[in-house]
């Protein structure tokens, strides 16, 4: 039996939110390259924006799943 992505199940958004928050977390290395800010692209503020838009970009996901019909 295959699961299938469900876009009204609120735990579907939630994981997919935090994947997007996750893998949006590392633009946080380029805009710290180019505008020479250390702490975006330390060790120290990598960790942090990871945690910080994995969990953000969960709550995005999990408030914006859509309503059942």
């Amino acid at each position: 039996m295959s699961r299938e992505y469900n876009p009204y199940n609120r735990f579907n958004a939630f994981l997919t939110g935090c994947l997007y928050g996750f893998l949006s977390s590392f633009l946080t290395i380029v805009v710290g390259l180019v505008v020479n800010a250390e702490f975006l692209w330390s060790v120290e503020g990598l960790a942090a924006n990871a945690v910080i838009f994995t969990v953000v970009g969960g709550i995005i996901g999990f408030s914006t799943a859509r309503k059942m019909p």
